[in-house]
């Protein structure tokens, strides 16, 4: 993490290129020009949301979030899941349902949705002969 924020620059640079990667502004219509800038305005989008807001973060989430940047970044999914299962436990409070089985639900519920994600990934990565 950096000093003002929860991002490194390696980091924040690696996520404005994801964006960019996913984003594709010749696509929409009158904002195709922005394709040429748009890794860069991703990059600094992020840096200034980062060292802004990066330090209002509550403590409790910092470390999970600091957990889930840099499973995300590496791309390793399955170590992103418990972060992100603990951070909406935090975020998300069903009614009726007590602690314990929320966290059971919030879990089952990344759990599929990795899944579904993992299983998208894999059958595009697999050439279909």
């Amino acid at each position: 993490m950096s000093d003002s924020g929860l991002f490194t620059k390696e980091q924040e640079k690696i996520f404005g290129q994801k964006l960019d990667d996913l984003i594709d502004f010749k696509k929409i219509k009158g904002l195709g020009m922005l394709e040429i800038f748009d890794g860069f305005l991703f990059t600094t989008a992020i840096a200034f949301v980062d060292d802004k807001y990066g330090e209002l973060l509550p403590p409790e989430y910092k470390e999970l979030v600091g957990q889930l940047v840099v499973a995300v970044t590496n791309e390793d999914w399955i170590a992103a899941q418990e972060p992100l299962e603990l951070i909406l436990d935090l975020l998300i409070d069903v009614p009726f349902v007590d602690g314990e089985e929320e966290a059971w639900l919030i879990k089952a519920i990344v759990e599929a949705a990795f899944g579904i994600l993992l299983n998208t990934i894999l059958k595009k990565a697999t050439p279909v002969e």
